[in-house]
């Protein structure tokens, strides 16, 4: 409950990789992980998942790379939570088949510092990814922040009363990786 874990920039080839870790990607039984109001800033992942479960309920992440990284099977919860001056506001492992079940409820994310892709959130295996409630502000002049399914193993990336100051671009079926 209201863990920092402060980096000093997202870029460095050695360190503030990444601000809070849940997993190890093995499985095994490094499982059921509740963070309830912390904040995570200047990390090239600031909340990265590699085969666990995790709920991030409030709290604040910043000036990452990735705000929230999902690898492997598992599950991600993330509620109530604000973020700002990141590159992205999600992005998945893979592409593959494996299922992942991701879910944003109520967050909200300044697009400022968005990547020069716009994608918002990259999906890129199986499961469902759900985006509800969310809103994107402050988006660059004529960029439009965007949701991006990738990969053979892509199944569904579902929206639901997701706003934006800016147009939310079109979904794209694919990227490169």
């Amino acid at each position: 409950i209201s863990c920092n874990a402060y980096g000093q920039g997202q870029t460095d080839p050695d360190f503030w990789q990444v601000g809070f870790q849940f997993g190890e990607g093995l499985g095994a039984n490094n499982l059921v992980h509740t963070a309830i109001g912390c904040r995570a800033s200047g990390h090239k992942f600031n909340v990265r998942n590699d085969n666990s479960q995790i709920s991030w309920t409030g709290g604040l992440v910043q000036g990452g790379g990735v705000d929230f990284y999902h690898g492997g099977q598992g599950y991600m919860a993330v509620m109530g939570t604000r973020s700002e001056d990141s590159g992205r506001l999600f992005d998945s492992g893979g592409p593959a088949g494996f299922p992942q079940h991701v879910t944003f409820d109520d967050v909200v994310w300044a697009a400022n510092e968005m990547t020069l892709d716009d994608i918002v959130a990259r999906c890129r295996s199986g499961g469902v990814y759900k985006f509800r409630n969310c809103r994107f502000y402050i988006a660059p002049t004529g960029r439009h922040p965007k949701f991006a399914g990738d990969g053979s193993g892509f199944q569904l990336i579902e929206i639901d009363g997701v706003s934006a100051t800016t147009a939310v671009g079109d979904l794209i079926a694919s990227v490169s990786s």
